[in-house]
């Protein structure tokens, strides 16, 4: 005799059944709002042509939503998708959503990630004076060749001390040479490290922030779970989670306000969007994980007012491609006017380098005309 749900006792623990491709779609939403943020950022941060502040504001919200919406939000709901819940009989256990803890743990998490890149932004090495950011570093840089001076003017001295004969002079010199070399690039690969990790405290509390906003999102997510089923956590899973989001998130940030500008690489900003990513999937996975679901039969259980978590899915869907397209619209036509800026001021820099040429070869030809007359009259 087959089994329905009401022969099923409250209490049964569910099957949870894993959807690989739902996975990998929540992973490209957030890669790509991550994405999306770190070039808003970047535009932020322009010097060249300034920025104006009111855009900068702009850019501010539009990074942060990029990152709390697109990467936290949108991948969340589409992820819960990834796990669906059966009864040992086969029943597929419906899932739905509240509406006001949704929309309460969208704005808690865009809210305080718009905190954590202002305050991450006012980092003296992330700023929108470029030549601030270089002075700095050039100061860090002096710092650093002075303290290593004066190590290698007694190495030297040492060296010179215990020199006997002229064979091993030069033996020395020629070892000397290679062993500077050597030196010297480990001494501007300290520089750098130097320079990256200076004073990273306005960097780490927005991290924290970041990952607080991630965990906060999740669970709020959680608790606006809807259905006949009861959930309970296991606490180490969980904490394993919280570590997760901390230290990705905390990284994410430090590449996106410190590297970043240092290193505006085309390939550092996908691995930074890649690890902002894995630090939202990576605890949002691991704390389901942390899961373990219940049958919990309630005959007052109704749907009314609640979604569907395949509809919200479909709908965060539609409104990435949307949000996608906006953003690479925003970006592109800021890079075009960028570009289109460049250009005018390298033609106005060949123009005058042109006109100087034709006033510097008609001041030649004048003094040789010139000369070239005076010798006629001699």
């Amino acid at each position: 005799m087959n089994q329905t749900a009401n022969d099923v006792q409250a209490g049964t623990a569910l099957v949870a059944v894993w959807q690989l491709e739902n996975v990998m779609v929540s992973y490209g939403i957030s890669c790509l709002g991550s994405l999306s943020a770190v070039f808003f950022n970047e535009m932020r941060g322009r010097s060249d042509p300034p920025i104006p502040p009111l855009y900068s504001f702009f850019l501010l919200i539009a990074s942060a939503l990029s990152i709390s919406l697109r990467a936290i939000f949108m991948m969340h709901f589409v992820g819960m998708t990834a796990v669906a819940l059966y009864l040992p009989t086969g029943e597929r256990v419906p899932m739905y959503f509240d509406p006001g803890l949704t929309a309460i743990s969208a704005i808690i998490c865009s809210l305080v990630v718009m905190w954590a890149f202002y305050f991450a932004s006012q980092d003296e090495h992330w700023n929108t004076i470029v030549e601030k950011r270089l002075q700095l570093a050039q100061k860090i840089y002096a710092k650093a060749e002075a303290k290593k001076m004066k190590i290698e003017q007694k190495r030297r001295l040492a060296k010179k001390n215990t020199k006997i004969n002229k064979r091993p002079l030069i033996e020395e010199n020629e070892s000397g040479s290679s062993d500077t070399q050597q030196e010297n690039g480990e001494r501007n690969s300290d520089i750098q490290i130097m320079i990256l990790f200076d004073r990273p405290w306005r960097i780490v509390i927005s991290g924290l922030f970041v990952a607080a906003s991630v965990l906060a999102m999740h669970h709020l997510g959680i608790h606006s779970i809807r259905m006949q089923a009861s959930y309970d956590f296991d606490m180490n899973i969980v904490l394993l989670s919280a570590v997760i989001a901390l230290v990705a998130a905390t990284a994410g940030m430090f590449i996106v306000f410190r590297v970043l500008p240092y290193y505006p690489n085309d390939i550092v900003k996908v691995i930074a969007s890649f690890i902002i990513a894995l630090a939202v999937n990576g605890m949002h996975f691991t704390g389901m994980a942390a899961l373990r679901y219940s049958y919990a039969p309630d005959p007052s259980f109704s749907a009314d007012g609640l979604i569907d978590g395949f509809t919200l899915a479909e709908s965060i869907l539609y409104v990435e491609v949307i949000l996608k397209i906006v953003s690479e619209t925003i970006i592109r036509r800021d890079m075009s006017n960028v570009i289109f800026l460049l250009k005018g001021q390298l033609r106005a820099i060949n123009g005058s380098t042109d006109s100087s040429k034709k006033s510097s070869a008609v001041n030649a030809s004048v003094f040789s005309n010139g000369s070239i007359s005076q010798r006629t009259q001699q």
